[in-house]
């Protein structure tokens, strides 16, 4: 019995394991078709210099194949991979033989001690690469999550991942711009013509010698102080 409330009040006391949260980050949330996006997948919430630390990792990213398209993937952090710190080199894969999905996932070679002291809390697993395969919208997930600490055991996630919507668009071709310059122009034309026939104006034809202009018929002339052709 004392040794049952002993054990309860130990872990009543210990601090219990922190858990951590992983984010989906993109360099841009809409791009043109044939567009290049950037998503980054980023671990928070470990302890620096402490357990538990991160050794291994597992994951899916799931997408619409039918407007991104997957380019290639990049495993660590910019400031160096942090599943890598004694230089060992860790080991790497990933699947993308599915449609629409990415398996990819990093063990480190370093051992426990050096993962628990040395490890930063927060860090970037990996960068994926896509590109804008058609116009539409695309929602990015992590359905499959896998992260052991340096003892192999489980770490907790604090919360669920935050999925990430990209936008592919199709940029308007250049002939659109042009067509919609053509009709400014017209649209100018037409309103000067109406402005002469109420005025009792014609309109003067490219090359036509300039039509004397009776100040006195138009009296808004003299403060102007020029004619219009």
């Amino acid at each position: 019995m004392i040794a049952v409330a002993g054990a309860a009040l130990i872990a009543l006391i210990a601090p219990s394991a922190p858990a951590a949260t992983l984010t989906l980050t993109a360099s841009d949330t809409s791009i043109p078709q044939g567009g290049t996006v950037t998503v980054d997948i980023s671990i928070s919430g470990l302890i620096t210099g402490s357990a538990p630390s991160l050794s291994a990792f597992d994951l899916e990213l799931t997408f619409d194949g039918n407007v991104l398209g997957w380019t290639g993937i990049t495993f660590g952090d910019p400031g160096g991979d942090q599943l890598d710190l004694l230089a060992f080199g860790p080991i790497t894969a990933y699947d993308d033989s599915t449609a629409g999905s990415i398996f990819f996932s990093e063990i480190s070679l370093d051992d426990p001690l050096t993962l628990d002291t040395v490890q930063i809390d927060s860090f970037r697993l990996a960068q994926l690469t896509f590109e804008g395969a058609a116009a539409g919208v695309t929602t990015l997930d992590l359905p499959s999550i896998m992260l052991l600490d340096a003892i192999g055991d489980p770490i907790a996630l604090d919360s669920s991942v935050v999925p990430l919507q990209v936008a592919v668009v199709v940029p308007l071709p250049a002939a659109l711009w042009l067509l919609g310059g053509a009709l400014g122009t017209l649209s100018l034309l037409r309103r000067r013509a109406a402005a002469c026939d109420a005025a009792g104006a014609s309109p003067r034809e490219p090359g036509a010698p300039p039509v004397p202009v009776d100040r006195e018929a138009r009296p808004w002339l003299l403060s102007h102080g020029s004619t219009k052709p």
